[in-house]
């Protein structure tokens, strides 16, 4: 993506009386700070990293170098530590693998602190207290779930600016999918070649807790006749094509504006 130029620039009249207010550009890489949030245009979420790693490292030194009762790092962790980690989860893409590798610097300071040893096994770790697990929690399932809570809370409210955010985003990436089940229902199909972020990220969270979501109207154009198939069902039948293949082809049928393999067929004259 390109950087804005220096000769991009807006004014806006201020409404303190001082003249011109410059609005100045900020590249696609550029990260917005909204609501203690990072943004870019380019979906990397590298700067919302940044901070969550920041902020994760800060508070775990604090606690490994303080002199704590493991029951009030209990409470730190569970009280202070998560929601202040996790506060920008639901609008956030981060890989998993980066999520996975903070997690375990962080537990690694924390285990000390709660009696355990840094090398207990994971499943002790992460295993609910129930069946005598520490019961702490995966990053990457957090923000999972932060998707999911924030999108069902949002798509059950009615008339509200975000639920219309939400389906606007849902029905264009379906659009732009092609196929003919609903991309939060089909978890299987790999829609790599899809231009999104936010709702591929939520998919492979699915995918891996074998979950799925059912909305109202997931979009779907309708085959047209018997035996036809939607173009991307069949294109990703094949699994032979690569991923940069695969967006090449999708961005056809979009230029082409077809989704059905009779959408390309001439129409038959029964008259």
């Amino acid at each position: 993506m390109l950087e804005p130029e220096e000769h991009h620039r807006i004014e806006a009249d201020g409404n303190d009386g001082d003249g011109k207010v410059e609005l100045k550009p900020l590249g696609p890489n550029t990260a917005r700070k909204i609501l203690g949030c990072h943004k870019e245009s380019s979906g990397t979420n590298k700067q919302a990293f940044d901070q969550v790693e920041l902020n994760a490292m800060k508070k775990a030194k604090k606690v490994y170098n303080s002199h704590l009762y493991h029951r009030c790092v209990w409470r730190y962790y569970h009280g202070i530590f998560l929601p202040s980690v996790m506060y920008s989860f639901p609008v956030n893409s981060i890989k998993a693998k980066y999520l996975d590798k903070l997690q375990d610097r962080t537990i690694r300071m924390f285990l000390p602190k709660l009696g355990y040893s840094r090398n207990t096994s994971k499943a002790v770790v992460y295993g609910p207290s129930e069946y005598t697990g520490i019961d702490l929690r995966i990053f990457r399932h957090e923000q999972g779930l932060a998707k999911v809570e924030t999108m069902v809370k949002h798509l059950r409210t009615p008339n509200t600016e975000a639920k219309k955010h939400l389906q606007i985003a849902l029905a264009w990436n379906q659009y732009t999918a092609g196929t003919g089940t609903s991309i939060l229902e089909d978890t299987t199909a790999k829609l790599t070649y899809l231009d999104t972020v936010w709702y591929l990220d939520l998919r492979d969270f699915l995918a891996e807790t074998n979950t799925t979501i059912e909305v109202d109207d997931p979009c779907i154009v309708p085959v047209q006749r018997a035996n036809d198939k939607h173009i991307m069902d069949f294109v990703l039948s094949l699994n032979t094509f690569t991923k940069g293949e695969l967006r090449r082809i999708n961005y056809c049928r979009l230029y082409l504006d077809v989704y059905t393999i009779s959408d390309m067929l001439p129409k038959l004259d029964h008259s």
